[in-house]
């Protein structure tokens, strides 16, 4: 036991390290973070009334003032990722010792579910800054993409 618990660094890029990161950034923060979040959009689209006598909306992300109401849970799903993403993160060097990668595959995911919950607090500056980041740091990773099409609500909210 003490074997296997001491080869669980996040320094260490190896089959324990990796699959018991892997499963503490999955299941102790992203998964409820992302229920936290999904609660929040649900309970907006409840809240939402389509006014007929302008143009309808295609997503319900409600004003302003709806989008308070959702503030304490998307700030509790934020803070559980950030705790993922600060305990589980296995940013190191391939085996080439040349380029760092993230070796835990959940980390990606947590940090575009931060940049989603700022977007659903309408804090539209610090969430481009986390798409950005996410664009630059996993520039090489499907993830991009998904952090490429966020940047562009962001930008259509900002409008």
């Amino acid at each position: 036991m003490v074997a296997i618990a001491a080869g669980c660094s996040v320094k260490k890029n190896n089959i324990v390290s990796r699959s018991y990161h892997g499963v503490l950034a999955h299941y102790n923060g992203y998964w409820n973070a992302s229920n936290k979040y999904d609660e929040g959009v649900a309970q907006l689209a409840k809240a939402h009334e389509d006014k007929y006598d302008r143009v309808l909306s295609i997503y319900q992300y409600g004003d302003a003032n709806k989008a308070k109401a959702i503030y304490p849970l998307m700030d509790d799903a934020i803070k559980r990722v950030s705790l993922v993403i600060q305990r589980q993160t296995m940013y190191i060097k391939d085996k080439t010792g040349k380029a760092y990668h993230e070796h835990n595959k959940w980390i990606p995911k947590n940090w575009l579910l931060v940049g989603k919950c700022r977007f659903m607090k309408r804090e539209y500056f610090n969430a481009l800054e986390t798409f950005q980041f996410m664009g630059g740091r996993y520039a090489k990773g499907e993830i991009r993409y998904d952090a490429f099409l966020m940047m562009l609500k962001v930008y259509n909210e900002m409008s």
